[in-house]
């Protein structure tokens, strides 16, 4: 039996190249101005995508104030910083933990 394919990106915090699914998703819609969390990656168009990890989100966000992160030139800061806002309640939460973690869940 065949391996299947396994689709790989790049962190845009640590450059690290991981598989697609276990990445956080951002959908650029440069004709809107706008960035979106993307957290079921479905949302059509262009993406740049993160590790989950607190740091690279941080990293990420150093890199988009100063204006290193092609993809996301021409958007404006505020809404970059707010779909990584939306991205760090995701990953971990306001305190670092995940829900699951903070309610006793699995």
């Amino acid at each position: 039996m065949k391996k299947r394919h396994v689709p790989e990106r790049s962190c845009a915090g640590c450059g690290a190249k991981k598989e697609k699914g276990k990445l956080l998703r951002f959908a650029i819609k440069r004709k809107e101005g706008r960035i979106l969390f993307d957290e079921r990656q479905k949302i059509e168009g262009r993406g740049i995508y993160s590790c989950p990890d607190p740091k690279c989100l941080g990293d990420l966000e150093k890199r988009a104030r100063k204006k290193k992160v092609k993809q996301i030139r021409g958007i404006p800061l505020d809404a970059v910083l707010e779909a990584l806002a939306d991205a760090k309640r995701h990953a971990g939460g306001e305190d670092g933990k995940r829900l699951t973690e903070r309610e006793g869940g699995s």
